[in-house]
């Protein structure tokens, strides 16, 4: 575990709770005191490796120092695949049925034993949407300021985690995706994480313009809370490849068994672009990072060349 660079970017193998911890105390030392905790995590899909799993959430929980609230949206995609609920379409049985599919999804993944053993609380902050238990717009707004992009995304913050800012310790804890070299202007890596706190459920409107919604949700949770973002691969890492092992409608992948790695800052695209880099990969030609640059501060050609080093030194450059 080695802190790095001015946003505090830490990344290392952290075989234990006390080793986990500590990367998160050294990215962001002015917030270790925190004994409370919001989890973003990453539940999009049910296939292999493709969320945050059980294994990589329990070495989480285990490692902090009190009690936690994980957060995260209904997804379309978090279901049995047996139906399709565009946007708007959510309502009624639809909503149900969506529900039901998160239920049955937390139970056979094994997260919900997770969260049971380790009294963490759940909230959808889609559900929270649709019951309007949100912060009056104005009061996001003027913590944000102009977010000419997506404003309507203003009135989905919910009071109860808003209830804890400035008292909590954020965490995006995102999954370590490394994307293929010439797809996609986006990535799925820590930026792209809260994407998941878009209520929406489909939300292909959003992912049309992945930049421009990435950023504008980005903008909001940064402005109101402090946020730790780590990528972590606690169990394996998903690397985008045709022919992959693994065969979605999004792309193919194969899952990368390593030692419990984890990268962990208060900067997520620095954190983003030395996750990548420790694999070789470079992130910084798509629009995501291009656009994100513009509200944090970019990575350094020293700090990637270490995360390089780091990679090479450990086996994990990608050919």
């Amino acid at each position: 575990m080695r802190p790095e660079g001015p946003g505090g970017t830490c990344w290392g193998f952290t075989p234990g709770p006390a080793d986990l911890w500590s990367l998160l105390a050294a990215a962001g030392p002015a917030l270790a005191g925190r004994r409370e905790f919001i989890v973003k995590v990453n539940w999009f899909t049910p296939d292999p490796g493709n969320f945050t799993g059980p294994v990589a959430l329990d070495r989480l929980l285990a490692a902090l120092p009190g009690p936690a609230m994980v957060v995260e949206g209904h997804s379309c995609g978090r279901t049995d695949g047996s139906r399709w609920v565009g946007p708007g379409q959510a309502t009624g049985e639809a909503r149900e049925w969506l529900r039901e599919q998160e239920r049955e999804f937390l139970r056979g993944s094994g997260v919900r034993a997770v969260l049971d053993r380790y009294a963490a609380t759940y909230l959808n902050v889609t559900e929270e949407v649709w019951a309007g238990r949100t912060v009056e717009e104005p009061v996001v707004a003027r913590a944000v300021g102009d977010l000419l992009t997506y404003p309507e995304l203003l009135g989905c913050v919910p009071r109860s985690l808003y209830a804890r800012r400035g008292q909590a310790l954020f965490i995006n804890f995102a999954r370590l995706k490394l994307p293929r070299p010439q797809a996609g202007a986006s990535f799925s890596l820590g930026l792209k994480n809260l994407f998941g706190l878009i209520p929406e459920p489909a939300r292909t409107t959003y992912h049309a313009d992945l930049p421009g919604s990435v950023l504008a949700i980005n903008r909001i949770y940064h402005a109101l809370f402090d946020i730790v973002t780590v990528c972590e691969g606690l169990e394996n890492v998903v690397v985008s490849r045709p022919g992959g092992t693994h065969r979605t409608a999004w792309g193919d992948y194969d899952l990368l068994a390593t030692p419990p790695l984890a990268v962990a800052g208060t900067n997520p695209l620095e954190v983003d672009a030395i996750a990548a880099g420790i694999f070789g990969v470079d992130i910084r030609q798509r629009a995501l990072f291009g656009e994100a640059a513009r509200v944090f501060p970019s990575c350094s050609e020293r700090i990637l060349d270490q995360a390089r080093s780091f990679g090479r030194e450990n086996g994990l450059l990608m050919g």
